[in-house]
């Protein structure tokens, strides 16, 4: 007990030196409130859809992040001529071929538990459609769509189409599609059912106001 009751002072003593010389160090960094508002700037978090028009609506672009596996897994469901033995995996509709476009969503099967993936797209070209268009529909919420386009390598050069639609209640649907890049041919077709995430719950969608 003697021996760090002699040593506290000097502990103490140190601390405050390093305490000291922290803080010096920053009031003699010019660029420290600059840097720290790049920073914030960054971490500018989209939370809902009203955010996310209003952002979008002054001009800057967002970025959408998604974690899949915080999704509902929508599947397309496999064409089959005659009787189905798995209903919900299989579909006698032609209209949900692989080839066919505009599948409507009785096309796909669901899984709840979403697939261990994240992705992600710069909202740059964008649309929203209000009641006066969605009312003339099964579906009448409002939603904003925005898709991107991009070659990439994945078993041969693949176009990979990406999209997404944000809607007023709060859900985000990802589309994600490869097509062949010579006739555009429909190789893959699969959604993901999300929702606005705050950063610290268990929803799949983050949107961020790019820099």
């Amino acid at each position: 007990m003697q021996n760090s009751s002699l040593f506290a002072p000097v502990f103490v003593a140190a601390l405050t030196v390093f305490s000291a010389s922290r803080a010096e160090a920053q009031s003699n960094n010019p660029w420290k409130p600059v840097t720290d508002a790049i920073v914030a700037g960054m971490e500018k978090r989209v939370l809902n859809y009203n955010d996310l028009f209003a952002t979008l609506s002054a001009g800057k672009s967002v970025r959408g992040v998604f974690d899949y596996k915080k999704c509902e897994f929508l599947f397309l469901k496999q064409f089959v001529e005659g009787n189905l033995a798995n209903p919900d995996e299989q579909t006698s509709d032609a209209a949900c071929k692989l080839a066919a476009p505009g599948k409507p969503m009785s096309c796909y099967g669901s899984a709840k538990n979403g697939m261990d993936a994240v992705g992600g797209m710069k909202l740059e070209t964008w649309e929203q459609f209000g009641p006066g268009i969605t009312g003339k529909r099964q579906d009448k919420r409002t939603y904003l769509a925005a898709s991107e386009t991009k070659l990439i390598s994945i078993r041969g050069f693949v176009l990979n189409y990406g999209s997404v639609r944000a809607y007023d209640d709060g859900e985000v649907l990802v589309k994600v599609a490869y097509l062949d890049p010579r006739d555009y041919a429909i190789k893959m077709d699969e959604m993901f059912r999300c929702r606005f995430s705050n950063g610290s719950d268990e929803q799949g969608a983050s949107f961020f106001v790019a820099r």
